[in-house]
């Protein structure tokens, strides 16, 4: 699972990663820490994963990252002597298309009810979530707006659906990532 949470953002942003490499590295002295550092801090694709950030690296012995099959091979070629490699994904696309694909066959036929919540959903799934979870009586959906990328924004209200009711209201707001995925409010 922590695979999945670790990459669905970047399933999401549409970027082809097919050939990214994560690799779990690490060294024996201080001198290699800054190294290290350097040559990551060059790099267009890495993403880190431990430590946080690139300038943390030459505060430790270890550290994950992400590199596109390029850079990957170019840390390798320069560190394969003096580093501990060890691959942890070796196609970063080829495991997001595998979860997007099993996340997709295991949500076509669900209710709403029955999808999954330790995962993030692709638009058309929380669409459909939202639209199935409507009833006349309690729960209803209206369309709000559109985001930049043409999809609807859904104000949802639950509860008694009679707005001059007595009936103490409750009001939780959600936001929309840029890249178009849900998030909560931090207000």
């Amino acid at each position: 699972m922590k695979i999945f949470s670790a990459l669905a953002p970047l399933a999401f942003g549409r970027q082809d990663y097919v050939g990214y490499k994560v690799l779990r590295t690490s060294w024996d002295d201080a001198h290699t820490s800054v190294e290290v550092g350097a040559f990551l801090e060059r790099l267009s694709s890495v993403d880190m994963w431990e430590p946080e950030h690139v300038e943390y690296v030459t505060y430790t012995q270890a550290a994950d990252f992400m590199l596109s099959e390029e850079e990957s091979d170019a840390f390798m070629a320069e560190f394969g002597d003096q580093v501990k490699i060890t691959p942890i994904i070796d196609d970063v696309g080829f495991v997001i298309d595998q979860q997007r694909n099993e996340q997709e066959r295991t949500t076509q036929s669900l209710r709403a009810a029955d999808l999954p919540y330790d995962q993030y959903l692709t638009y058309p799934q929380l669409e459909q979530w939202i639209l199935s979870t409507v009833d006349d009586e309690l729960i209803s959906a209206e369309v709000l707006g559109e985001t930049y990328n043409g999809n609807n924004v859904y104000g949802i209200h639950i509860g008694d659906q009679n707005p001059s009711s007595d009936k103490k209201k409750i009001f939780i707001e959600c936001n929309v990532h840029a890249r178009e995925w849900v998030t909560p409010g931090i207000n």
